[in-house]
């Protein structure tokens, strides 16, 4: 039977992740001591041993914060989150005038333009965003090895395209991971030292001190003894497509950023316009979603509209706005996962979207 840690800000406590909408009044929360009960017993039942924390805020209120062998202040891999970290940093790029989704790779990486096809040349952000850039499909993550054991992962990823971009949604970390290098490059700064100032800073994410070990395995032992984690490429870029290590609460400050409309305490961290653009269903996809927006997944919960940033291995951060809740949910990765994301998106779609209202 699962016995949660408890924790000093934990149910009933009227503690906000973001800041407030200014809207209509949120949903009455549900009643916490019934949640998390519902929430272990699945979890159980389900023999999700390795879930390490479930965070659900609802109308700002954090109902349920449940850790399982674990504490608040672990951080851990959270695999593809890392994807809508990026989406994130890249709509704040957008917003200050750096990037524009129809920018082409040749525009946005020049030093590779000489050695890209011309297809691969004209491929726009807003392809890489929507995974339909014609890269390198790493549904299954052991093909990116092909990549991402070469010298030069820029280079390797772009020349793993393998069809016309434009046409099909095709989950590509080496797509990711020219999204990381284009803001690299527009903003002549490292992806974590932008992230730093923009993104981490505003949602109350410690970065010091950060480790940026090689993503290697002379790398790993930095990289698992760290509090939080960016790896990087031989060259020094910061992986675009996984592995930055968070806390359960920040991920969850991810999602409230985006149920605010990019707010965090009144303070405008990305535009509204981005939070809905990048969670908007761009095209059909095969996943854990109906669909895919800008590094974010689409679909449903409980019969309402949600989007979902999601790691392998159980890491989810899903928000469903007309219920205002956030749902954070982080998962330990052995040799081998354990948990599904799309066993965690039913957990919210069965269990905890139908405890609040809309």
């Amino acid at each position: 039977m699962r016995r949660g840690v408890v924790v000093p800000v934990l149910v009933l406590v009227a503690t906000s992740v973001g800041g407030c909408t200014g809207s209509a009044p949120a949903p009455d929360p549900p009643p916490a001591v019934d949640l998390r009960g519902e929430i272990s017993a699945h979890l159980d039942g389900s023999a999700m041993d390795d879930v390490r924390a479930v965070l659900v805020i609802a109308g700002d209120r954090t109902v349920v914060e449940e850790y399982y062998g674990t504490t608040a202040n672990e951080y851990r891999n959270v695999f593809s989150v890392t994807k809508s970290v990026m989406s994130t940093l890249i709509g704040i790029a957008i917003d200050e005038g750096l990037l524009a989704l129809d920018d082409t790779l040749a525009e946005l990486l020049p030093a590779h333009a000489g050695a890209m096809t011309p297809e691969v040349a004209a491929t726009t952000l807003e392809q890489l965003l929507t995974m339909t850039g014609g890269f390198l499909d790493t549904s299954n993550p052991s093909v990116g090895a092909v990549v991402f054991e070469q010298a030069d992962w820029v280079a390797a990823s772009l020349g793993s395209a393998s069809r016309p971009a434009g046409v099909d949604f095709a989950y590509s970390d080496p797509g990711s991971h020219l999204v990381a290098a284009a803001l690299a490059q527009a903003t002549d700064r490292s992806v974590l030292d932008y992230a730093r100032e923009k993104l981490f800073g505003p949602l109350g994410v410690d970065t010091d001190p950060a480790a940026q070990p090689s993503f290697t395995p002379e790398g790993l032992a930095e990289y698992e003894a760290a509090d939080l984690a960016w790896p990087v490429d031989p060259q020094g870029l910061h992986t675009g497509f996984g592995h930055l290590k968070l806390r359960p609460r920040d991920m969850a400050a991810l999602g409230s950023l985006y149920l605010h409309g990019g707010t965090v305490d009144g303070r405008q961290v990305v535009s509204e316009d981005w939070t809905l653009d990048a969670t908007s269903m761009r095209v059909t996809a095969r996943g854990p979603g109906d669909g895919y927006g800008y590094l974010w997944w689409v679909g449903e919960a409980d019969g309402s509209p949600a989007y979902m940033a999601v790691g392998y291995g159980g890491q989810l951060v899903e928000v469903v706005p007309d219920r205002d809740l956030v749902v954070a949910i982080s998962t330990d990765v052995g040799l081998h996962a354990t948990v599904d994301a799309t066993q965690l998106i039913y957990l919210v779609d069965s269990v905890i979207a139908p405890a609040v209202t809309r």
